[in-house]
């Protein structure tokens, strides 16, 4: 064998080791997007339980969200994770994706079906948590839970690489015309009242 090409084939298969031991640098693609799932991720298996790692869903009081309002959320766990893609959806056909993402820290956006409908890592680094952006829909959507996956570790010649696929609780959307109501039209409400109840009294 030529000794050129077997010092070449050697590098490049060094190469391919060190950057198959990360996890997805670019981040989760396109085709993890519907089982919210490391497709592709060889000698993987989702764990049964939900682990150690969870999605604060504290910020939203009482369970609920409000149409077009930002809420910062952190995916955190008692050990480090390698990979992650979080995703919205309504809980009516567990598929559409609700709201939109800002990235931030150790994640980017994944155009999971919309655009910035996702986030996802973008290195596979260490990672003790990930703090991103949701915004919430602009009007009355449904009922929402996110769905969100985490890739503990990943080395195609290891024979236990582990992820979760995991979900939160229901978050219901605020409804009502106190989403919408600012205190000026609120303002204009009390005193039309007002004025209603004088003409009433003057008759």
């Amino acid at each position: 064998m030529n000794i050129r090409m077997f010092v070449a084939g050697l590098c490049g298969g060094l190469l391919l080791g060190v950057i198959s031991v990360q996890s997805r640098p670019t981040g989760a693609p396109l085709t993890a997007c519907p089982l919210i799932a490391p497709i592709g991720h060889v000698n993987t298996t989702r764990h049964p339980n939900n682990g150690s790692y969870g999605l604060s869903t504290d910020v939203f009081t009482g369970g609920v969200y409000v149409p077009g309002k930002n809420y910062t959320l952190t995916l955190k766990g008692t050990d480090v994770f390698k990979g992650l893609l979080v995703q919205a959806r309504l809980v009516a056909d567990q598929t559409t994706p609700v709201g939109s993402f800002t990235p931030g820290g150790v994640v980017k956006l994944s155009a999971c079906t919309i655009a910035s409908s996702a986030v996802t890592h973008f290195n596979g680094d260490d990672k003790d948590n990930a703090t991103f952006v949701w915004t919430a829909p602009p009007s009355l959507t449904g009922t929402i839970q996110f769905w969100y996956a985490v890739v503990v570790n990943y080395d195609p010649a290891n024979l236990e690489n582990t992820y979760y696929t995991l979900k939160t609780n229901p978050i219901r959307e605020l409804n009502g015309a106190a989403a919408t109501v600012s205190p000026t039209a609120l303002l204009w409400l009390v005193m039309a009242a007002v004025c209603v109840q004088a003409s009433v009294r003057s008759y």
